[in-house]
């Protein structure tokens, strides 16, 4: 049985999970797979302009592919009214 944690607790445990020491609760994956998006988007612009080596800008892609795929499998049914929010 899960006891809510004291502030404390809540603390270490956003310390903890801050350093990626401890796993994300399902809840918060959403949100970490966009940020996680954002930051590739964001470094592919920067491969860009700096106009690097097409392998690098090929790693990026496949990883926006597995973000996406892991979105997918977080959310099977995007079209459905409660999940298509946009941000």
């Amino acid at each position: 049985m899960n006891r809510p944690l004291q502030p404390q607790g809540r603390q270490l445990w956003k310390s903890l999970s801050e350093a990626g020491l401890v796993d994300p609760g399902p809840e918060e994956f959403p949100q970490r797979i966009k940020d996680a998006k954002r930051a590739v988007v964001e470094g592919l612009d920067k491969l860009f302009k700096l106009e690097t080596d097409i392998e690098e800008r090929r790693s990026a892609a496949r990883c926006l592919g597995t973000l996406r795929t892991l979105e997918t499998k977080l959310n099977p049914n995007p079209d459905s009214p409660s999940t298509n929010k946009r941000q």
